[in-house]
């Protein structure tokens, strides 16, 4: 059985069974020959409307038998739950580079587990391993391809061909909607860090795309100059908090004032007094009282003036009403994520059209907005991972982590962090 399938199996009852219970693993009778294991399918589509936990079910599978050649069998650790997830969820709008999900089959995401069974010589038993196609479930049968490095022939292309998974030109997305799904998944990597040092869930934080995004989208796309006041929506999420961390403690950096904008008291506090943001905002109590017109005023004293640069994780009206109250002239806005509309099944392009208060607003104040694409900057994925963990070691990057335990709950837990439930990563420990 491949990663994810789902073997239909008898559920009437068995006797008591004494062997040991491992990561959710039922033992079964003597009579039956695989054990049963839980999984979290995706059982319906939330359309229109916000996800919810009707749109996830518990279910059991039987654990695959022998394991085929240069696969490895791994007992999960943590699963990721991160707003594109959201996008994967609709019929017709998806996410470029990897698929959608089908319903009535196994949900995924980047999880981290330990191998405990391999049959591919990259891999030995205790190994901790990390994949972007990863099965919520117990126990998960993976394909062992560690990473390649690319001959040096292919090299100076490979951010063009990157590029095209993201950003595919009409001739080639019918080859990209039918082989990025396949190669996303096809990589199971090693943890290149010391777990007893280091948990492995910050492979699916700091340490991982989340980390890896900010640090792209901050260091090299937007690139604030010194001095520069930088402002980020979104700020209390995974990357939110570490692009701000890069923009306020970067060596590289100096004298930025660093403004987040968060959901709630505590998230802003959290961003100020333990992150080195110089202010935050909260945009839930600013709307409460007085509408988009307070959340500008709000922002305008936290800046000083206008934002020179401007980290979109959320869209939406407050994207376009900070285009239009809150930025600098000459400012840079770095499109990075778009939250407020993932529910919204109808988009047609990403990220969606500004209004026409906002556009005629950039023209005015000759404002540049970009679309950040993690893919255009592959080059500098290695160099980013390790500048952050030595970041990390050292103490000036933090990452906050909302832990949900149980894979039972992995549904709810991205229902919650869609609603802004999470400070900081959230991540299900299995």
């Amino acid at each position: 059985m491949q990663a994810g399938d789902v073997e239909a199996v008898s559920h009437t009852a068995a006797p008591p069974c004494t062997s040991p219970r491992r990561a959710g693993v039922k033992c079964m009778a003597a009579s039956r020959s695989r054990p049963l294991a839980a999984q979290v399918l995706f059982a319906a589509r939330p359309g229109a409307a916000p996800a919810t936990a009707a749109c996830f079910r518990v279910a059991e599978h039987a654990v695959a038998g022998p394991l085929a050649d240069g696969h490895v069998r791994c007992r999960t650790a943590f699963l990721s739950v991160d707003p594109y997830l959201r996008c994967r969820m609709d019929a017709a709008r998806t996410v470029e580079y990897t698929g959608g999900y089908e319903v009535g089959k196994v949900m995924t995401s980047s999880g981290v587990g330990e191998v405990v069974e391999s049959r591919h010589p990259a891999y030995t038993p205790g190994t901790m391993v990390f994949s972007h196609e990863w099965p919520w479930q117990h126990v998960a049968d993976l394909p062992g391809k560690p990473p390649a490095d690319p001959p040096a022939y292919l090299k100076p292309v490979l951010p063009w061909v990157l590029s095209q998974l993201v950003d595919p030109s009409p001739l080639w997305r019918p080859v990209v909607a039918r082989v990025a799904p396949t190669l996303m998944a096809a990589t199971l990597d090693p943890l290149r860090y010391d777990v007893k040092e280091l948990s492995p869930s910050l492979v699916l934080s700091v340490l991982g795309m989340p980390g890896i995004t900010a640090y792209t989208g901050m260091m090299k796309c937007a690139d604030p100059p010194p001095g520069a006041t930088v402002l980020i929506s979104g700020a209390a999420g995974a990357v939110g908090m570490v692009a701000g961390q890069l923009a306020a403690r970067h060596p590289s950096r100096s004298g930025m004032k660093v403004v987040g904008i968060a959901g709630g008291a505590k998230k802003c506090d959290v961003l100020v007094h333990k992150l080195g943001f110089t202010a935050a905002v909260d945009y839930k109590a600013a709307l409460q009282h007085g509408g988009y017109d307070c959340l500008a005023e709000r922002i305008l004293e936290a800046c000083g003036g206008g934002a020179d640069v401007y980290f979109d994780n959320v869209g939406g009206g407050m994207s376009d009403t900070i285009i239009q109250r809150n930025m600098a002239s000459g400012g840079k806005v770095v499109v990075c994520g778009q939250i407020a509309n993932y529910e919204n099944e109808n988009a047609q392009t990403y990220p969606d059209p500004l209004t026409p208060a906002a556009a005629a607003r950039v023209d005015a104040l000759a404002l540049s907005r970009v679309r950040f694409n993690i893919l255009h900057y592959f080059s500098y994925w290695a160099g980013a991972v390790a500048d952050l963990e030595a970041l990390v070691r050292s103490g000036a990057v933090d990452m906050p982590e909302t832990t949900v335990h149980g894979l039972e709950n992995a549904g709810a837990a991205f229902v919650s962090m869609m609603q802004g439930g999470n400070v900081g990563k959230m991540v299900v420990q299995v």
